[in-house]
């Protein structure tokens, strides 16, 4: 039996799969979302923070076809929480490498264009996501790449006794660090990717 745990009186939302900190839920349409519980925080905490309340704002209304979207942000029931549209049928590029099915270089060097496309629109707006690994993109119809979790980190971590995140250095992580990162999970896919057409 899944557990049911009430976030949001507002919303109403009725859990129905314990993930953790992330959460598969029912939305205020009746969607399917997934629902990250970030951090404990009151109204006021977030009314008295300029650059929290930025970054939200800005997660909020930030649109990329490559990056997956908000449905609702805010606290509810002491939690600042973010919920996201549910993608069905799409599989994280690490499950694609490790259980299949198996994609070309090609398809890759695609992949790899439209997330660092997604990362510098992200960029321009103040955004980061800090933590881009094979298992925070997911493949939609195989020709999309969606960008998981975009701000989660700058909201889990961000020190509300600064308004610069720069400030703390151990939380410190910045756009450059995004890109490193998108580097690194491109060579990851095409060590995995299906040889080209003569080549072992």
């Amino acid at each position: 039996m899944h557990r049911k745990r009430r976030i949001s009186r507002e919303h109403r939302l009725r859990l129905i799969q314990d993930g953790g900190e992330r959460y598969v839920a029912v939305g205020p349409s009746g969607e399917r979302v997934i629902l990250h519980a970030l951090r404990p925080l009151s109204e006021a905490e977030l009314a008295e923070s300029a650059g929290l309340g930025a970054i939200l704002n800005a997660r909020r209304a930030f649109r990329h076809a490559h990056v997956d979207r908000v449905v609702k942000a805010g606290v509810g029931e002491g939690l600042l929480y973010l919920m996201f549209e549910s993608i069905p049928g799409a599989k994280t590029i690490r499950d694609r490498m490790r259980q299949g099915p198996r994609f070309t270089s090609a398809q890759a060097l695609v992949w790899s264009q439209q997330i660092t496309e997604a990362c510098v629109a992200a960029h321009a707006v103040g955004l980061l996501h800090g933590d881009i690994s094979a298992e925070d993109v997911v493949i939609a119809g195989e020709s999309s790449a969606i960008l998981l979790g975009l701000g989660v980190r700058q909201l889990v971590t961000y020190d509300i006794g600064t308004e610069d995140l720069s400030d703390v250095p151990r939380r410190s992580f910045t756009a450059e660090d995004d890109l490193r990162a998108i580097e690194e999970l491109t060579v990851q896919m095409l060590r995995k990717a299906i040889p080209p057409e003569g080549r072992a």
